[in-house]
């Protein structure tokens, strides 16, 4: 009896991350940003993104002039996808899976 009811017991949280990733994945393809912060993070990553592009020396040594707050490793595997031309869904849709 226990082992059926630690099988319903999984089924049933598997069933809530596949829901929860599913809400999520439709917030993100809706566009939805309700605490209004999400859009503005990511203009502001995108000019740090390019900037390692451009200088990735510079940039990285140079990371605290910046003012972010956050490591610059997610900002330094981002701006790969830049440097291959990847289309910006994929690498918003990369982002939003890291996050």
């Amino acid at each position: 009896m226990t082992i059926s009811k630690t099988k319903m017991n999984n089924k049933r949280v598997i069933f809530i991350i596949i829901a929860l990733y599913a809400f999520f994945l439709m917030g993100f393809f809706l566009n939805e940003d309700s605490s209004g912060g999400a859009i503005m993070d990511f203009t502001a990553y995108q000019s740090f993104i390019k900037s390692f592009v451009l200088d990735f020396k510079y940039s990285f040594f140079n990371f605290d002039e910046f003012g972010e707050r956050h490591s610059p490793i997610l900002i330094m595997f981002l701006s790969i996808f830049y440097k291959l031309n990847i289309d910006e869904t994929i690498i918003r849709f990369v982002n939003f899976n890291f996050l």
